[in-house]
């Protein structure tokens, strides 16, 4: 029976894929804030609705990180990864067929959610892989802040 192709985890293509998923986090985000003037007019919202979907993807996030490292140990990697692409596309196509400041708050909830499993499953192989990096502070990549404020915690 012949196996699918696999990518080996210490090629130039795995290293690729993981920095472009781990980048979507803030690549989704700097987009996302040029936007918000324009999602006050295009939703009849206020500035602060507006701005709520911000807090309430940004608590989403941090929050679903807690769960996504345990979960993706469960499930294994690639089902966590693949079910946060679908679920985030899905969530994406939910935030931008919002008819409402309400709608988006909620899609945006999910996005986030989605959001940190593709960011924690993207991470996870780096400190398999190269566990010397665990002692690089980690705030130079994107989507991280959560892992380095454990990190600090814990040597204090």
């Amino acid at each position: 029976m012949a196996h699918p192709r696999s990518v080996k985890t210490d090629s130039a293509a795995m290293t690729v894929l993981l920095g472009a998923l781990i980048a979507c986090a803030p690549f989704a985000m700097d987009i996302y804030l040029a936007s918000m003037p324009s999602m006050t007019r295009a939703l009849s919202a206020s500035p602060e609705e507006v701005q709520l979907t911000l807090s309430v993807y940004m608590y989403g996030w941090g929050a679903a990180q807690l769960f996504a490292g345990p979960l993706s140990d469960r499930l294994g990697r690639r089902p966590a990864l693949l079910g946060g692409l679908a679920v985030f596309v899905v969530a994406s196509t939910a935030c931008a067929l919002s008819r409402n400041v309400f709608m988006l708050i909620g899609a945006r909830l999910v996005q986030a959610v989605s959001m940190a499993s593709i960011a924690v499953v993207s991470f996870q192989p780096l400190t398999a892989t190269f566990p010397w990096r665990a002692s690089i502070p980690t705030t130079i990549l994107p989507g991280n802040c959560l892992h380095s404020a454990r990190r600090t915690s814990a040597l204090s």
